[in-house]
């Protein structure tokens, strides 16, 4: 049973001490800075509240209670707990991105202290700030760290060091993708010859294929179709369930892409084999989508390209497929979009698709003949 009782072995004032049982179910004694019994005796009984309370919220430390920074928490708690395999890799390291960028504003606040003003002063100076290509933060990129923030202190609520997610109560920035920047093939050739030798092929694989850059910097050898050592033309990249969707697809080579990808040789290190197409051959480990991405954003400032980034070469494979008339069901399986509003809003490049859609209803080659469904089949009433 929890009990207080006075110390006497000390010298000066008698020490107060509380016996209590914590959240590991062992018996713990404590010292107190009380003066009296009374004082012990309230020690104990908050004690023994703050253990109730962490018990009923499933919390395994008292440590968990007390006021915590928001660096602290990401730090020690958020980034361990979200690590893989509980979250894909690459999702971990735009984390780890994303939390670079906020953490300057509210790394020192405590979690507790951050309220929904704090979220929105911060947007609003983020809006006039720049990115590593010179340019203001894209909506998207905005809405992404209000995520994280969100991310962060929806775990801290979970664990009872808050009250409330205040991240939530600011909302989305409208994004307009409905004019997305694509690259014409003469952009194209000079982002090429200003790119540094080992973003060539990387840049070839994403127009070729639409890929993203986290699933190009994370292929594998084994997901690639070859034989003999090459690449199969008219076979395919094999993108797992660890993709954006968690859905496999598989990519078709086609000559271009076999050509970038037989350039890549496997690679070995002192540790094995590396599995990576493209590996950085001073750390003999697949590059960063960060490296990347500020490599190409300097190649193509070099090149005198703007408002692009290496999204950019998605929407522009996207762009061309569906200008070669390519079937929206199709794209969709090839480069991973989840419904067909993601691809629509490239329609306006293919308008010579329409042409002729019309001609099967004029009766000059006859009249399409369409049975009525009975209404039976089509859950009505009897037939």
């Amino acid at each position: 049973m929890a009990s207080v009782w006075k110390d006497t072995r000390t010298r000066g004032h008698p020490v107060w001490s509380i016996k209590y049982k914590g959240l590991d179910a062992k018996w713990h004694r404590e010292r107190t800075e009380a003066q009296s019994r009374e004082q012990a005796q309230r020690v104990l009984r908050s004690r023994l509240s703050e253990i109730a309370e962490a018990k009923e919220k499933g919390l395994l430390t008292l440590e968990r209670r007390k006021p915590v920074t928001f660096e602290k928490f990401v730090d020690e708690e958020y980034m361990i707990a979200q690590a893989p395999p509980v979250r894909r890799e690459r999702t971990h390291e735009r984390d780890k991105m994303l939390y670079e960028n906020v953490k300057a504003t509210f790394g020192p606040k405590l979690l507790g202290a951050i309220t929904s003003g704090d979220v929105e002063k911060y947007f609003a100076k983020r809006k006039s700030g720049k990115t590593y290509r010179g340019t203001p933060p894209s909506k998207a990129q905005m809405n992404r760290e209000r995520q994280f923030l969100s991310s962060v202190l929806g775990m801290a609520l979970r664990w009872g060091l808050i009250d409330r997610n205040v991240a939530r109560d600011v909302k989305k920035l409208r994004e307009d993708n409905s004019q997305d920047r694509v690259l014409s093939p003469d952009e194209e050739k000079e982002i090429l010859k200003a790119s540094p030798k080992f973003l060539v092929p990387i840049i070839i694989v994403a127009t070729n294929t639409g890929m993203r850059l986290g699933e190009i910097l994370g292929l594998r050898w084994a997901e690639v179709d070859r034989k003999g050592g090459e690449a199969v033309q008219g076979g395919f990249i094999r993108i797992g369930s660890e993709s954006k969707g968690h859905r496999a697809r598989h990519v078709p080579i086609n000559a271009a892409l076999k050509t970038a990808l037989d350039a890549q040789k496997p690679v070995a290190s002192e540790d094995g084999f590396v599995p990576y197409v493209f590996v950085n051959p001073g750390f003999m480990k697949a590059y960063k989508v960060t490296s990347v991405s500020k490599t190409f954003a300097v190649a193509a400032r070099r090149a005198n390209v703007e408002g692009v980034s290496f999204h950019t070469l998605r929407h522009t494979a996207v762009s061309r497929m569906v200008a070669a008339g390519i079937p929206d069901r199709i794209i969709m399986k090839i480069v991973g979009h989840t419904t067909p509003n993601m691809v629509s809003r490239y329609a306006h490049l293919a308008p010579n698709s329409l042409k002729g859609a019309t001609d099967c209803l004029d009766g000059r080659n006859g009249t399409p003949v369409v049975q009525n469904a009975s209404p039976r089949a089509v859950g009505g009433g009897p037939s």
